[in-house]
């Protein structure tokens, strides 16, 4: 068996799970509740952590005071976990909102947007609406990715990771922290 084949430990799995468990109760997400799924729990934590590490240039917002919203577009698969992560947090002065966006225009009007994998259809007319507009997109399916998406979720070994496609984020006017990239599955590189 080659080495990239080879499966983990279940010590090394379970370890990555308690890193990610970890990670959750030092920005204090609740545990699980029955109608959203740990996997959308741990993908609300990262939203909030993504926003820790991208700046947008000044022209992302209306005034320094403005909030940093986080849009999920159409189909919203986090229940309340994703208000529950930001409440009462502000990130360079700037507080988080959460807001439901259910157009193409609207979507123009937030800093992250994620984007589930049942908008796919949606996917072409999303990009040519948020060309160049300092907008972090975040999406879970590899047809987001290969849509020039920005941060793309994943299952591997049972743990959720994320890319990162910088061309895209560069062209928006994103700085994406080191630190964040560092953690990215491609470790910065570009995907195809």
């Amino acid at each position: 068996m080659s080495p990239g084949n080879r499966k983990l430990p279940a010590t090394r799995r379970v370890l990555g799970g308690w890193r990610i468990l970890l990670i959750c109760m030092l920005i204090g997400v609740a545990p699980a509740e029955a109608d959203v799924s740990k996997e959308y729990q741990l993908k609300a934590a990262f939203l909030y952590n993504f926003a820790k590490f991208v700046e947008w240039p000044a022209s992302g917002f209306a005034t320094p005071e403005s909030p940093l919203v986080i849009g999920v577009f159409r189909a919203n698969p986090f229940g309340d976990e994703l208000e529950k992560a930001v409440k009462g947090r502000k990130i360079n002065g700037h507080p988080i909102v959460v807001s439901q966006v259910s157009s193409v225009a609207a979507a123009r009007q937030t800093q992250i947007l994620f984007v589930g994998a049942s908008q796919n259809a949606k996917l072409g007319e999303l990009k040519g609406a948020l060309q160049g507009t300092p907008v972090l997109t975040v999406g879970e399916s590899e047809e987001f990715a290969r849509q020039g998406g920005m941060v793309t979720f994943t299952l591997q070994n049972d743990s959720l990771r994320f890319a990162i496609n910088k061309d895209p984020a560069q062209k928006a006017g994103l700085k994406i922290s080191s630190q964040l990239l560092k953690l990215a599955l491609n470790s910065g590189r570009t995907t195809p």
